[in-house]
């Protein structure tokens, strides 16, 4: 981009309208990230069967096995039970889960963790996950899905420097989400109220739906 830029005479010309997710969803990165901000052209009421924003509550403990980053073994579990409770939905609106789903998290280990939870859980119904993108949000650069989970793994706020220096990672996970963006984290991470974009993304996701609470 610097290249093509230093070798049109034309002065750059930033995008200005956004087209993939509701105005409910893209709000946040309005607020956050984007300045100008990006004006939504989906009509607020066009998604699909879940709420635009909402969370769910899980009193998991993240972990830091030697020698890798964080999991949360609680989270993991309850992002698949929460698939599998919500696959006929899913599936009846989207088709099948892999061409609707993204799980995205800050952590590798947890991605990996996640990813074998689904395998375990789907073992000989592999088919329904075909597509079905997990991992980092670095993986889901470029990618969407209708429904995108995100899951927070961290439950110190203190282990969260490396989200709360960089918006733009945030930003990638949130507006990668069509229709619904559904939050997963400790209760303890989602009462942060802070002027870091992590504080402001568990601020912003609290008062919306809680669809779930494990404990």
């Amino acid at each position: 981009m610097h290249l093509a830029e230093r070798a049109s005479t034309h002065p750059p010309v930033m995008l200005s309208r956004h087209y993939r997710c509701l105005p409910q969803i893209i709000q946040w990165c309005n607020d956050v990230v984007y300045d100008p901000p990006m004006v939504p052209h989906r009509e607020p009421t066009s998604g699909g069967p879940f709420q635009p924003i909402s969370h769910i509550a899980v009193n998991g403990v993240a972990e830091r096995p030697t020698g890798g980053s964080q999991i949360n073994q609680g989270e993991a579990v309850a992002i698949v039970s929460w698939l599998c409770r919500n696959r006929s939905l899913i599936e009846n609106a989207y088709g099948p889960l892999g061409r609707a789903v993204a799980i995205v998290t800050p952590y590798r280990a947890h991605a990996k963790l996640l990813e074998e939870q689904l395998r375990q859980t789907f073992l000989g119904d592999e088919r329904a996950l075909f597509g079905l993108v997990v991992g980092t949000v670095h993986r889901l650069q470029g990618a969407e899905a209708p429904i995108v989970l995100f899951s927070v793994c961290a439950t110190n706020p203190g282990s969260t420097a490396f989200l709360d220096e960089k918006p733009n990672l945030l930003n990638v996970a949130v507006s990668r989400a069509k229709d619904s963006f559904i939050g997963v984290a400790h209760p303890g991470m989602l009462a942060r109220r802070d002027e870091k974009p992590l504080g402001r993304l568990m601020e912003w996701l609290s008062p919306h739906p809680l669809i779930d609470v494990i404990r």
